[in-house]
């Protein structure tokens, strides 16, 4: 089906077992343990499972706040009859309740109801003007970050539970105008108390928060820290010496297109380790035409897969088993995730290497025979499981380099436009790239191949370090050509990034910065 070639390996190797590591931290199988071993030759393979129910029922700004006000309603009213049945049991009660009458703790009751309705509406306030600052002065991609804080959820939550348990206790006072026995839910009135002590507490945290949020250098470093951890996470730290193993298609092995359905969004992680396994079972291999960050519309091609896939019963009985459109996505068992591709002649997948992942020096004759091999999943199933292991959604929910750069650039490249003309704001941010790039041309971009067992079963595009530095530089030297400071900045963060970069990386460094404008002060214009 495939030719895959396995130059030398070396101890420099990055080897990760998705499924166990051994003591000595190999990431390799050892002794007699058969488990399958899930390996990049340089990078580590991120596991990046799809986020499950509960993770996702969290996420939203609303969640929290909506769960506490549920908890605070029935506490409201389970609250007061339990504490009648006991007290008609104990009879007296400790000193620290609350001792007054029904008529002060109704009084009590409705000024914290009235008061936490208002300073609500005056934090619900202050988060739309903290919004509205954050997207005008820095970039609209900043408001996901303070949206997902627990501290303006837990606030909200705070004093709108506080005014819900408030309102709900007081209908369980009973005074002497009333005609049933007095009762004055002590207990309860006592809790509302500590709630109302909790909401300050929670109000000087979100005063806090709010003050240090909107600050342009914590906003930054924020920024740049999750950056770095997703660097740290996902590029080799040493070079490694040799090839690692490397895959074409054989000529003649049938393809079929991968489409996302209904689907539709931004690419916010995938799921290597579960592509790897797939394919192993289905022993075929799996190519993805998509990086993290991009765009997919409804019923795109993400991919391909390569190699002869078990097909319906269906299909059998159809004919030739070549139904499937690859312009509406939908293969002969009706999928909306499989297609069958024609042979239409020579087309890029075809020869890949760690240096060419897109294949583009190479060309095969790739042919989609239909064939319709025994197996456990049909073809449908394989194609679903694939499409799904891609998950799409919005910019908030991505965690990638280039979106944390995107962010940095936004902010230099609105602190630099004329309405705003802040400098020393963009020399911050480009401070925050110097440090993701620096870590970044000291590393290796991932292997475009992930094996199972030594087979290659996944080729993917990994986004490059020479892409990170053409992505971010040129940008910004753009939009700071005319600026002083600016220019001279950008040199001395490529002069630096030399110093330590990987010869590798000597090349596109040096053409970056023979492309830079020259600083204003330094050629004498205004």
């Amino acid at each position: 089906m495939t030719r895959t070639s396995h130059p030398d390996r070396r101890n420099g190797d990055h080897r990760v077992d998705a499924r166990r590591e051994d003591d000595d931290g190999s990431g390799r199988g050892g002794g007699d343990d058969d488990r399958p071993s899930i390996e990049r030759r340089r990078g580590d393979v991120r596991a990046a499972r799809r986020p499950s129910l509960w993770t996702r029922m969290w996420r939203p700004f609303w969640a929290v706040p909506v769960a506490a006000v549920l908890f605070a309603a029935i506490a409201g009213v389970v609250a007061p009859h339990v504490e009648r049945l006991i007290l008609e049991r104990v009879g007296d009660v400790a000193w620290w309740l609350f001792g007054g009458s029904a008529d002060s703790a109704s009084d009590i009751l409705s000024t914290i109801a009235s008061a936490m309705i208002s300073v609500t509406g005056l934090v619900f306030s202050i988060t739309l003007v903290v919004l509205q600052l954050a997207s005008s002065q820095f970039t609209p991609r900043l408001v996901g970050v303070f949206l997902a804080s627990r501290i303006v959820q837990g606030t909200l939550a705070v004093f709108m539970s506080s005014f819900v348990y408030a309102l709900t206790v007081l209908r369980s006072v009973r005074t002497e105008d009333a005609a049933t026995d007095v009762f004055v839910p002590r207990v309860s009135v006592t809790l509302a108390l500590l709630l109302v002590l909790a909401s300050m507490g929670a109000f000087l945290a979100f005063i806090h928060h709010v003050t240090s949020s909107i600050h342009v250098g914590t906003m930054i470093s924020r920024v740049g820290d999750r950056t770095m951890r997703v660097v740290g996470d996902t590029y080799a730290e040493t070079d490694v010496q040799g090839g690692g193993p490397t895959w074409s298609p054989a000529p003649g092995t049938p393809r079929r297109a991968i489409s996302v359905g209904d689907r539709h969004g931004r690419v916010t992680h995938v799921d290597h380790v579960g592509l790897a396994e797939l394919a192993a079972e289905s022993d075929v291999v799996v190519v993805l035409d998509v990086l993290i960050g991009d765009f997919v519309p409804d019923g795109a091609v993400i991919g391909h897969v390569w190699g002869p896939l078990p097909r319906g019963g269906d299909a059998d009985a159809e004919g030739d088993g070549h139904e499937g459109h690859l312009e509406d996505g939908t293969g002969s068992e009706g999928s909306p995730y499989i297609a069958d591709t024609e042979n239409t002649g020579p087309h890029e997948d075809a020869a890949r290497t760690d240096d060419d992942p897109d294949g583009r020096d190479g060309r095969d004759d790739g042919v989609d025979d239909g064939s319709d091999d025994e197996g456990d999943d049909t073809a449908a199933e394989v194609g679903e499981k694939v499409a799904r292991a891609v998950s799409l959604g919005t910019e908030s929910d991505l965690d990638d380099v280039g979106f944390g750069l995107r962010q940095l650039m936004d902010i230099a490249e609105r602190a630099l436009s004329p309405g705003i003309n802040d400098p020393t704001t963009a020399i911050q941010a480009i401070n925050e790239m110097h440090r993701v790039l620096r870590l970044l041309v000291q590393r290796l971009t991932p292997s475009a191949f992930i094996t199972h067992d030594g087979v290659v079963r996944v080729v993917h595009r990994p986004r490059t370090v020479e892409d990170f530095l053409q992505f971010v530089i040129p940008e910004v030297a753009f939009h700071g050509a005319q600026t002083a400071r600016i220019p001279s900045a950008l040199e001395s963060v490529l002069t630096d990034l030399r110093e330590v970069a990987l010869p590798r990386y000597h090349a596109v460094i040096d053409r970056l910065l023979e492309a830079l404008p020259p600083d204003p002060l330094k050629e004498g214009t205004p």
